[in-house]
């Protein structure tokens, strides 16, 4: 009877310990509006538990089930949930792969939206609570509820005190925006605004006497606790600048910096007055952080009290120095300065260059005398004048004009050296040619010359230099003077017509030649001729022209315009145009064929140098006198007619009257109408 009593009371014993070993609770929390917020699920004592499933009820208008997720126990566990009735969620679990689990954990994390208000709570409660085994067996345990509360956001920080005397404590602290509230930092400089509700806030230090940074902090929409709203104020100074001139940095007047500031102070030095007056920067005296005093017109220091800082400064006047003639010589002061201290005297000496003598002094300072001294009593200008042993050059002639044809064509002009101030030095001649030519050489017959002398410098150029106009720079040097002349060598080509005999009626090609066509890239001619022997057909490219554009047009009776242009340029000898006329008149008769305008360019536009000729057209021969006799009659019309049944050779110029490239019977009949006075 004892021992079933016993076992009794043990079982009972045994079943009140497993009721109560186990236990599946929700913790109390805390969280701010709009917030989500992440309530576990959680269990003690767990042993070979391989499902779960709770009911959990809540208040709709604080909180909004968002989802259900596993624990940290139930990581590769199925969890499902159902939010369809308000205020209540339903959860259940079970492991994926049927291992059990134990220990201590949570078992599942149930995630909230946060919808009410500052103040307002939610119950957590369990309305249902069941655990399974591996046996599908119920798991005896006991249940804690949980309580969640809406409390308000902190915006707290630290402030900092950077230099100065005063307090940390001293800091007023003024939140304004949705709610506004005004605080102090602890001794240690921390601060917190609490329970603040959703909004916009901005936070601003102050402080008589200090710089914060930032200067504010603003928060919008403020959803979340923040523990940076940090501030450091930092004491600012007053430094006051003096300065009777110039343009100091800091500038002058009172400027504000902060403690600690490194500052860069300088002037400008010198200042300038009116005309040749400047005021010197001497160096500075200061109070404060400022050295007391400095020969110097920079400074740097860091401030850490309110200071002052004056520069103080010189008069200075310039003394200008003017040599005539600027090459004639220099003149020398004490210490070669240009500017002088106010009162100050200055020693002067004139130093000639050779070549040249001091003469004396003008300006501020007269006489002859050297050295000597001046006061400078205020700007001072002083001219020491100086003679100079001298010499001008003259070429004879001045340009020389050089027509290309033939061979090499040889030139010379004449140097002589005129003195000035008793001169008598040797000068050195030397010469430069621009541009420069290999086909142009020239030579002095004397490489110096005395004033008394003349040399001579002789050219030598080549049919082949390129027409243009050169430069021949003559160089005289001397041992303290040089000049030089520039000789102009005017190298033309040759445009020019050559004499023609022609035959009337007929037509003729006559050539426009150039003797040297290196550069031509364009031509303009303007040609006048005898309008009743000659008439113009057109104008053809010449053995130069290639590929040429070739135009022309009658300006009025007896004169033309030809012209002609190339992306090209030429060279050599040759035609640049072929101009074709027909020519009619009387035996013995003749036309001058001029050129009203001959232009040449190159490729730059550039005019080419160019000498033009005319030629002449004279009638040597009538059309039908074969026999030269300067008649036609039946002895011509005999030969016409030879030549027409070849027994003769044939004339075209005389016997092909109608000007079909043959000798037949009607060229015979038509001399026979010119012999009967026919024609």
């Amino acid at each position: 009877m004892k021992k079933v009593i016993y076992l009794v009371v043990s079982l009972i014993m045994l079943i009140s310990f497993n009721l109560f070993a186990v236990t599946v609770s929700i913790p109390n929390k805390s969280g701010t509006p709009n917030s989500t917020v992440e309530i576990p699920v959680n269990i003690d004592n767990a042993s070979n538990v391989v499902g779960f499933k709770f009911k959990i009820s809540f208040n709709n208008n604080v909180l909004s089930i968002k989802e259900v997720v596993s624990g940290s126990l139930t990581g590769n566990w199925n969890i499902l949930f159902n939010k369809n009735n308000p205020g209540l969620v339903i959860i259940a679990g079970c492991p994926s792969n049927n291992q059990s689990l134990s220990g201590s954990g949570s078992l599942c994390i149930l995630k909230f939206d946060v919808i009410g208000n500052i103040g307002d709570s939610s119950n957590l409660n369990f309305t249902f609570s069941q655990l399974s085994d591996i046996s599908a067996q119920l798991i005896p345990h006991s249940t804690q509820n949980g309580l969640f509360n809406v409390i308000g956001y902190t915006i707290s920080g630290k402030v900092t005190l950077v230099g100065g005397s005063s307090s940390v404590t001293s800091v007023v602290l003024n939140l304004t925006g949705t709610i506004t509230k005004t605080t102090n930092p602890d001794s240690s400089g921390n601060y917190s605004f609490t329970n603040l509700p959703t909004g916009n806030y901005t936070i601003t230090p102050s402080l008589s006497n200090y710089v914060f940074s930032p200067e504010n902090k603003t928060y919008t929409n403020l959803n979340t606790n923040v523990s940076n709203a940090d501030f450091t104020g930092t004491a600012q100074y007053t430094l006051t600048v003096s300065s009777n001139y110039g343009s100091p940095s800091p500038p002058t007047g009172t400027n504000t910096y902060l403690h600690g500031t490194t500052i860069n102070a300088s002037v400008s030095s010198p200042v300038s007055g009116l005309t040749g007056i400047r005021y010197v920067c001497s160096g500075w005296t200061g109070t404060g952080s400022v050295p007391a005093s400095g020969s110097t017109n920079s400074l740097t220091f860091t401030i850490t009290q309110n200071s002052t800082l004056t520069w103080n400064w010189k008069t200075e006047y310039k003394l200008t120095k003017i040599s005539n003639p600027s090459d004639g010589g220099t003149i020398i002061s004490t210490n070669n300065a240009e500017w002088y201290q106010s009162n100050s005297t200055v020693n002067v000496q004139a130093s000639p260059n050779n070549g040249y003598i001091f003469s004396n002094w003008s300006g501020d300072l007269t006489g002859t005398a050297n050295p000597t001294t001046i006061t400078m009593t205020g700007p001072k200008t002083i001219t020491a004048n100086f003679l100079k042993k001298d010499f001008t050059i003259s070429v004879q002639p001045e340009i020389l004009d050089i027509l290309l044809e033939g061979s090499n064509i040889t030139k010379e002009a004449n140097i002589s050296i005129q003195p000035i101030n008793n001169f008598s030095d040797s000068v050195s001649l030397s010469a430069s040619l621009s541009p420069f030519s290999n086909y142009i050489s020239f030579n002095f017959d004397k490489n110096s010359i005395i004033p008394s002398e003349t040399a001579k410098i002789n050219f030598s150029i080549s049919q082949n230099t390129t027409p243009d106009t050169y430069i021949v720079t003559i160089n005289a040097q001397s041992q303290n003077a040089s000049h030089s002349f520039d000789l102009k060598l005017i190298i033309n080509t040759k445009v020019y017509l050559p004499d023609i005999s022609a035959v009337s009626p007929s037509t003729v090609e006559i050539p426009v030649y150039v003797s040297n066509a290196n550069r031509i890239s364009k031509f303009t001619f303007k040609i006048s001729f005898n309008k009743d022997i000659l008439s113009f057909m057109e104008a053809k490219i010449g053995s130069l022209t290639s590929g040429w554009t070739i135009s022309s047009n009658t300006i009025e009776p007896g004169v033309i315009s030809v012209s002609g242009n190339s992306s090209g340029s030429l060279t050599g000898e040759g035609s640049l145009c072929i101009l074709r006329f027909n020519v009619s008149g009387s035996l013995n008769s003749s036309s001058n064929i001029n050129f009203v305008l001959s232009e040449l360019k190159d490729n730059n536009n550039t005019p080419i140098p160019n000498k033009s000729s005319g030629g002449i057209l004279t009638i040597s021969k009538i059309k039908g006198d074969l026999n030269n006799d300067k008649s036609i009659d039946i002895s011509d019309v005999i030969l016409c007619l030879r030549m027409a049944i070849e027994i003769d050779p044939p004339d075209l110029n005389l016997a092909d009257m109608n000007n079909d490239g043959s000798i037949d019977i009607l060229d015979v009949i038509l001399v026979l109408r010119k012999a009967i006075g026919l024609n």
